[in-house]
């Protein structure tokens, strides 16, 4: 009883630190501590650095907004890795996620934040436009994920604002890129 208190102290500990950087660090630790530990699947270092580069309600990505690899590790002091031979962006060790997990408000407003962004990318102007099969697989890394996760997000938590941003997105999604995916990861792969 007493280690996994102590436990929860040191990670208690780290995430103060995560909060006390400079705002864009601390924001970009916690984006990607909540995007790891709250995601519906595992996502790898491009899909991540990707979605956390999205600025809710644009029209367009920004590449400026898109982080690299090796700040958004920085910024997460350890608690974050990536296995190599392996792209998969993962917290360090399992416990990490259960103390995030005790904490509901470290993360309140997750699913929310998670379909507006999900939302957000799909009705980029550019990736509106893709055609299908689509050419661009690694330029729109996030695609799939965005595509096939945002509605398990909205589920999740519903506001007035995901509605709204959800219901423009149906209104063209017979011809929306995300409504030919392939509807698993393997086909994903191979088209």
């Amino acid at each position: 009883m007493a280690d996994s208190r102590g436990l929860g102290d040191a990670y208690g500990a780290m995430l103060y630190r995560i909060k006390e950087q400079s705002r864009s660090k601390s924001r970009l630790a916690l984006a990607t501590l909540m995007w790891i530990s709250k995601s519906q699947g595992p996502m790898n270092g491009d899909e991540l650095c990707q979605d956390l580069g999205v600025l809710i309600g644009s029209t367009d990505p920004n590449p400026d907004l898109i982080p690299s690899m090796e700040a958004l590790l920085a910024s997460c002091f350890g608690l974050v890795t990536v296995d190599e031979g392996e792209p998969t962006v993962h917290l360090m060790h399992i416990t990490p996620e259960e103390y995030l997990d005790s904490c509901p408000e470290v993360f309140q407003n997750s699913s929310t934040v998670m379909t507006e962004i999900c939302v957000t990318y799909l009705k980029f102007n550019c990736i509106r436009k893709l055609p299908f099969p689509l050419d661009h697989r690694q330029k729109y890394t996030f695609l799939w994920h965005a595509s096939y996760h945002w509605s398990h997000y909205a589920r999740n938590q519903t506001t007035e604002g995901v509605k709204w941003h959800a219901l423009r997105l149906l209104d063209e999604f017979d011809s929306h890129i995300s409504a030919k995916l392939p509807l698993d990861q393997c086909d994903f792969e191979t088209w």
